[in-house]
């Protein structure tokens, strides 16, 4: 506000600082607060995408192909049974990861069970191993089915599970002779897309890509 004070050089202050700040219009400030919540959320979503990715990242874990362990790959090889003993060795070998209380492990048990059944060309000299880890409750192999039994390989300490990344179950995964993963399944695959795996893993060559 002006005022008349009168300076030591004789002359008059046309006027003086205000008492208290001046206020921002009201517009200001509420755009102002808009763009606070604005930022926040988009913040908050691009926390939540990258907490989800990562999630994803860590259940389907590595991507083949991947190289297994010596220890793990000698567990799997002692427990590896092949369908048809005249084959040379080394052969390949398919590994399917299941748990007693999983219904899809069931189904995919079930899947695997028929084509051993019906005497499927593809799985002729490709070794199968069907790994479980051990519960308090149940550690029998009355639960599998009858010609899949003899193929159970316990994972007492994890080490398959961690070597395959077998984070989700049912876990296919199809094995080179050397032990490499060259292609992995997580989750129910149809019998076809199964076969395909199992020709081209016996035949050395590398699976076609299934969902994950």
């Amino acid at each position: 506000m002006s005022i008349g004070n009168t300076t030591e050089n004789g002359g008059t202050a046309a006027a003086a600082a205000p008492e208290y700040s001046a206020r921002p219009a009201a517009g200001s400030t509420a755009r102002l607060r808009a763009s606070v919540v604005i930022f926040a959320m988009l913040a908050s979503i691009g926390a939540l995408w990258a907490q989800i990715r990562e999630r994803n990242r860590e259940e389907q874990g590595a991507a083949p192909p991947f190289k297994l362990t010596d220890a793990s790959w000698r567990t799997i090889i002692t427990g590896a049974a092949a369908t048809d003993a005249s084959c040379p060795t080394p052969k390949p070998i398919a590994l399917l990861f299941v748990t007693a209380a999983c219904p899809h492990c069931h189904a995919e048990l079930q899947r695997w069970s028929r084509l051993l059944s019906n005497d499927a060309p593809q799985l002729r000299c490709v070794r199968i191993v069907v790994a479980t880890a051990p519960t308090k409750m149940r550690e029998s192999a009355e639960w599998l089915p009858q010609n899949l039994a003899s193929f159970l390989l316990w994972d007492r300490d994890g080490s398959i599970a961690r070597a395959l990344h077998a984070r989700l179950v049912p876990t296919a995964a199809f094995i080179s002779p050397s032990g490499t993963v060259v292609a992995r399944t997580v989750g129910e695959a149809d019998e076809e897309h199964t076969l395909k795996n199992f020709e081209q893993l016996r035949r050395g060559t590398q699976p076609a890509s299934l969902r994950e």
